[in-house]
C-alpha cells in the first residue's frame, strides 16, 4: 500500500491530492479480522506514505453485521471515524448511513470529520449540495438505504434506483432530470390513490402542465408505505420519499384531496380527460371456510389489530416475511409461514433478507416452502407439501399474498377517457416498481401515443 501511494504521488506531483479508503472497523471479529486498533496503524501507514487525506469504510461483504442497511442507525459508525482522525493529522472523510445534512455537519463541528463523503444519497438526488446551499432541503430526493443501486451489480445488471427513475436517462429530455418539456395539450387528470405510485405520477404530470387532481381515501398520504415503515428499526425512513413526493405535488399544484374515497360514481361527475388507478393492491380472500379469525397486514400495521398468539401467516414473500418480522419483534408469537413457492423472500433485497431470515429461525418461526393452505379447522389449519398434509395448531390466519387492488373503470372508458392503472394496482411489486411506474405514466400520459 504505502509503495502504490508513494508510487502515484511520485507520478501527478504534489499540488495532486491522492487520497485512499481504508476499512476502519471489519466486523470480523468472529473470523480473526483486524480490530478498530489494528486497522487504525494502516491509517498512520497511509498518512506516512504521503496520503493527503483518508476514506473510512466499514465492514466487509462477509461481515456477520448490517453496515449500510435501515437498521442501522443513521451516523451510527462516525465514532469509527472520529478514532481515526485522533490518530492522524490529514483530513479524514466518510460515508456510510449519513443521509441527512445534519449528521455530518454535526460531526464535523464536533471534529470527527473534515469532509461528509456521499455516495447513494446522490446517486438519489445529484442535486443534493446545491438544495442544501439555497436551504431546500425539503426537496431533497432521499435515499432509503434499499442498496438496489448496489445489489443490480451482483447480477450485472444497470444501476438502478427506487427513488429516482430518471438516473441513467438524465441526458434525455424527456426523462426531465433539468426539467420537463411543457405539454402544449394541458389535460385535466384525476389520480385515484396517495401512495408512491400515485403522488409521482401527480407530480410528473403536473410539472409537465397537466392540470392534477389525487384523491386519497385515507387521512394520510403514503399506501402500503405506511405499512411497511412500521416493520423494524429503521424502516419510518421509507416515509421520507412519500413527503417528498407531498412536496413536489405542491410546488407543481397538484390538489391533493384526503380523506375522499373516490367511486365510479363520483368519477364519471368529474370531466377528468384521463383517469390514474392507484389504488394498491389487496390481499387475496381466503377461499377456505375459516372458523378462525382471519386478519391482513393492514389490520395489524394499520389499524391495530393484534392477531392470536399461535397463527398462520400464508404468503412467504416480502409482505409476509415482513409481517412475521413485525409480530416477533412485538413479543413471543409462535409462528407458522406458509410459502407456495420453493423460495421465501423472492422479492426482498438481499441485504435484507439474509437478516430476516436470521431473526426469524432465532425467534422460532417455521418456515414452510412448497406448502398451501388446505383446510381450516377450529383446533387448527391442515397443509399441503408434496403432495402430503400436515396438521399445525393454530388459532388464527394471517393472508399475506397481494393481489392486483382494482380494474380500470368501465363507465370512464364508455364515455371515451382514458384509464390507466399503476403500481400495485397493476401488478403487486415493490417501492420501485411504484415510483417507476408513476414516473413513466408521468411522462406520457396526455401524450397522443400515451397508452
Amino acid at each position: 500500500m504505502m509503495e502504490i501511494i508513494q508510487g502515484i504521488k511520485a507520478e501527478v506531483g504534489s499540488e495532486y491530492p491522492v487520497g485512499i479508503r481504508l476499512c476502519g472497523l471489519e466486523l470480523l471479529d468472529d473470523r480473526g479480522g483486524n480490530t478498530l486498533e489494528e486497522s487504525i496503524e494502516s491509517f498512520r501507514l497511509a498518512q506516512e506514505a504521503g496520503a493527503d487525506y483518508l476514506s473510512v469504510t466499514v465492514g466487509w461483504h462477509e461481515s456477520s453485521l448490517p453496515v449500510i442497511t435501515r437498521d442501522v442507525p443513521m451516523g451510527h459508525w462516525l465514532p469509527v471515524a472520529g478514532k481515526v482522525k485522533e490518530s492522524v493529522e490529514i483530513p479524514v472523510m466518510m460515508a456510510f448511513r449519513q443521509f441527512v445534512p445534519s449528521l455530518p455537519e454535526k460531526a464535523m463541528a464536533e471534529g470527527l470529520l473534515d469532509f461528509w463523503e456521499v455516495c447513494r444519497p446522490m446517486i438519489a438526488d445529484p442535486q443534493l449540495p446545491k438544495k442544501i446551499e439555497e436551504c431546500r432541503q425539503e426537496e431533497i430526493i432521499p435515499c432509503i438505504a434499499c442498496n438496489i443501486c448496489f445489489s443490480r451489480l451482483y447480477y450485472h445488471q444497470p444501476i438502478l434506483c427506487s427513488v429516482r427513475p430518471s438516473l441513467g436517462h438524465e441526458g434525455e429530455k424527456a426523462w426531465g432530470y433539468e426539467g420537463f418539456p411543457r405539454t402544449a395539450n394541458p389535460k385535466r387528470i384525476v389520480v385515484v390513490g396517495g401512495g408512491p405510485a400515485g403522488l409521482q405520477c401527480a407530480a410528473v404530470a403536473a410539472r409537465r402542465g397537466h392540470s392534477v387532481t389525487v384523491y386519497e381515501k385515507e387521512k394520510v398520504l403514503g399506501g402500503a408505505v405506511r405499512m411497511a415503515s412500521r416493520i423494524d428499526d429503521g424502516s419510518d425512513e421509507l416515509l421520507r420519499p412519500i413527503h417528498t413526493l407531498e412536496t413536489e405535488c405542491r410546488l407543481a399544484g397538484v390538489d391533493i384531496q384526503r380523506g375522499v374515497e373516490c367511486t365510479p360514481e363520483m368519477l364519471k361527475k368529474l370531466d377528468a380527460d384521463e383517469i390514474v388507478i392507484a389504488t394498491g393492491a389487496t390481499f387475496s380472500p381466503l377461499s377456505l371456510k375459516s372458523p378462525l379469525p382471519v386478519l391482513t397486514p393492514e389490520d395489524i400495521l394499520i389499524h391495530g389489530k393484534n392477531p392470536p398468539r399461535r397463527s398462520v401467516i400464508v404468503g412467504g414473500t416480502g409482505t409476509g416475511l415482513s409481517l412475521a418480522v413485525f409480530l416477533v419483534r412485538q413479543g413471543a408469537y409462535e409462528l407458522t409461514l406458509l410459502e407456495r413457492n420453493q423460495k421465501a423472500g423472492r422479492d426482498v433485497s438481499p441485504f435484507y433478507l439474509w437478516r430476516y431470515l436470521s431473526l426469524l429461525r432465532k425467534s422460532g418461526v417455521i418456515l414452510m416452502t412448497g406448502t398451501t393452505l388446505a383446510e381450516v379447522r377450529t383446533e387448527g389449519v391442515l397443509v399441503r407439501s408434496g403432495g402430503k398434509e400436515k396438521f399445525l395448531p393454530k388459532e388464527g390466519i394471517l393472508l399475506a399474498e397481494a393481489v392486483g387492488g382494482s380494474s380500470p373503470d368501465p363507465a370512464g372508458r364508455e364515455q371515451g377517457v382514458k384509464v390507466h392503472v399503476i403500481g400495485d394496482a397493476r401488478k403487486p411489486r415493490r417501492l420501485h416498481n411504484a415510483i417507476h411506474d408513476g414516473y413513466r405514466l408521468g411522462m406520457e400520459i396526455g401524450n397522443d401515443t400515451g397508452n
